[in-house]
């Protein structure tokens, strides 16, 4: 036989074995299960102000309203998310991990205490909080709401 056909057979099946396999895997080595197109799960955040009780200092309070949702299955195993801030100018005044799950303390929703200075907290507009699979989101209007004994909704 030819060798060219040979070669050219060869060539042929290895092509159609790496199609099959890309197509059966989804083309992706992510396991889960979507080939690597998974829309990330939105919810809605609260921001409110309050005092660091042990150093006075002002805090930016940031609340996942949705507690089912503070789960590791929720980033994919993720163990941190990127909190980011910006002004009534969309200038970035926050960036900053936060460890995930977020904290639970009882009778209130999942949350974390960010450090801020009075100034920016003032100017504060919206937040969003991101991570592999998620894309939670805050905005105001005005100035931020003073902390409340908000309850955990389920």
């Amino acid at each position: 036989m030819n060798p060219r056909v040979l070669l050219g057979a060869g060539i042929f099946l290895a092509a159609l074995v790496v199609g099959i396999v890309v197509l059966v895997t989804g083309g992706s080595k992510d396991d889960s299960g979507d080939g690597g197109n998974q829309r990330p799960v939105r919810a809605q955040l609260t921001l409110e102000r309050a005092v660091d009780p042990e150093a006075g200092s002002p805090e930016l309070i940031v609340s996942l309203r949705e507690q089912r949702l503070n789960t590791l299955d929720t980033t994919d195993g993720e163990a941190s998310v990127l909190l980011r801030c910006v002004n009534k100018r969309g200038g970035e005044t926050v960036r900053q991990m936060h460890d995930w799950p977020l904290e639970e303390e009882v009778g209130f929703s999942p949350h974390v205490h960010q450090p801020i200075r009075s100034e920016v907290l003032d100017d504060l507009r919206s937040c969003r909080m991101t991570g592999k699979t998620i894309y939670f989101t805050a905005r105001v209007k005005g100035r931020i709401p003073p902390f409340s004994e908000q309850r955990t909704s389920r």
